[in-house]
This record gives structure tokens, C-alpha cells and sequence, in this order.
């Protein structure tokens, strides 16, 4: 059976057949669902600018955050600028060895390589951002998205059925009247 992958606007080049997913010639899956995600993780950390961080009262929101955009992403976390994070289920640890971690404390919104996630042991890449206070970064907004989320046909994306293939299509390239974020249920 010959499979033909569509890629619209440069984008998703996936197709999924029963349990199997077929990627694109160039194997550039796993980049092209790290770009999907960024513009969302950027558009979630801006509850989060602005504003010191304070784990108390960020934990609960990014659990309302996680339960709304789950099966988006595995975890949701914020890190201080000394590498000590938190997620949305309260674990923490220490992230400063991670190859990313200078580069968004410099600034840069940056998608990891695949790396192990600490808390959960899970393969995942982490799309990771600044979070600035006072025009400084003083920590960092991440989302983790397990690698195998690939492997189930990339449960996110919609799904059109044309001419006998699936396609999937990047949301991006739909008009859109309202943002991400105002599609979110925040109290």
C-alpha cells in the first residue's frame, strides 16, 4: 500500500493508518509538532507575566490550565531564574542543567531536544518561554509534550477525510476570530 503525505503551508506531513503513523520523507515530525506548540505555550505564559512568581498562587492555575489543554501537553511548569520548577501537580525539582534553560534566561523562546521528563519519565520535548517581570526575565513558562503522542497520530490535530487519505491540517492556517487563550474557561 502507497502512502501519499500532504504538507500544507510547510507544515504537518503525517499520516495515520489504523495504529501506525506515517511520517514524512525528511523525518522532521517531531520539528514540525514542536512548532505547533509554540505559539500556544507563548500565548498560555501570558497568564503568567507581569508578575512575580509565586507558587502558591500559580500551581492552581496551571492545574485549571492543564485540565483545559491535557491532551495538548503532558505537564505545564514555571521555573524561577535558579532553575528550581514547579508543575501543575506540585512536584519540583531543578532544571538548570537542562541544555535550554540558559538560552530562555536570556530571553529566547526555545523547543528542546527530546530529553526525559524528571517528574513523570516520560520521553518529551519541552516548548519553553520567557516569563519577564519589571522588562526582566526572572523564570521561565514550559509545557512538556510526550514524543509517543506522535505515535498516536497526533490526538490534536483535526482530521479531514479527502479523496481516501487523512489529512491533518495545522489549525494556524484556519481563519481564526478569537485567540487561544480567550477559547480557555478561567475564573
Amino acid at each position: 500500500m502507497e502512502v501519499n503525505l500532504k504538507d500544507f503551508f510547510g507544515g504537518i506531513e503525517w499520516l495515520a493508518v489504523g495504529d501506525t503513523l506515517y511520517v514524512d520523507k525528511n523525518f522532521t515530525g517531531l520539528s514540525d509538532l514542536a512548532k505547533l506548540s509554540m505559539k500556544e505555550v507563548v500565548e498560555l505564559s501570558t497568564f503568567f507575566q507581569d508578575r512575580p512568581i509565586d507558587e502558591r498562587a500559580q500551581v492552581p492555575l496551571l492545574k485549571v490550565l492543564l485540565d483545559q489543554v491535557s491532551h495538548r501537553y503532558e505537564t505545564l511548569y514555571i521555573s524561577d531564574s535558579k532553575g528550581l520548577y514547579f508543575n501543575a501537580e506540585g512536584q519540583k525539582n531543578l532544571i538548570t542543567d537542562r541544555e535550554y534553560f540558559g538560552r530562555v534566561m536570556q530571553g529566547s523562546t526555545v523547543t528542546s531536544e527530546p530529553i526525559i521528563n524528571r517528574s513523570t519519565g516520560r520521553p518529551v520535548i519541552a516548548s519553553v518561554t520567557p516569563i519577564f517581570y519589571n522588562n526582566k526575565v526572572i523564570g521561565l513558562f514550559g509545557a512538556t509534550i510526550i514524543i509517543a503522542s506522535i505515535q498516536k497520530g497526533l490526538r490534536y490535530l483535526p482530521v479531514s477525510k479527502c479523496k481516501g487519505s487523512h489529512e491533518f491540517r495545522d489549525k494556524s492556517s484556519r481563519k481564526k476570530t478569537r485567540g487561544f487563550r480567550d477559547s480557555l474557561k478561567i475564573a
